[in-house]
């Protein structure tokens, strides 16, 4: 699934696509994992947004080899965006994201209970 961004100023366009993922649970957290083939540390944000994570990455075009040209082509070139609502049980200030040969991995921990403490009490 893609669309096309258009920009005023110099009249170009960039087709975004959203990109697939996987979405694994476990007792501690949530692990997202998105394909952006292409998109490397430079060219990769991951943002918290109020209550939404955002993942955006920009993907350069091939530079064109000399003396060929495209005959066909199951995809173009283009960047990638998806947003996610966030649980109150994300504990944001501890999101990790890495990205490898195209993989976007991120981390997001859960909010660890507040445990029973006993509190002592002093004289006076």
């Amino acid at each position: 699934m893609f669309s096309s961004v258009c920009h005023p100023s110099n009249s170009s366009c960039r087709v975004i696509y959203k990109p697939n993922v996987k979405i694994l649970e476990s007792v501690d957290g949530i692990e997202l994992i998105a394909e952006v083939p292409g998109a490397d540390q430079t060219s990769t944000d991951v943002v918290v947004e109020k209550d939404t994570l955002v993942l955006r990455a920009r993907v350069a075009a091939p530079a064109p080899v000399a003396e060929t040209r495209v005959v066909y082509a199951d995809h173009r070139d283009g960047d990638y965006e998806r947003s996610f609502q966030l649980s109150p049980d994300i504990d944001r200030a501890k999101i990790e994201a890495h990205v490898k040969d195209g993989v976007l991995r991120v981390r997001l921990p859960k909010v660890q209970p507040v445990l029973p403490q006993k509190v002592t009490v002093l004289a006076g």
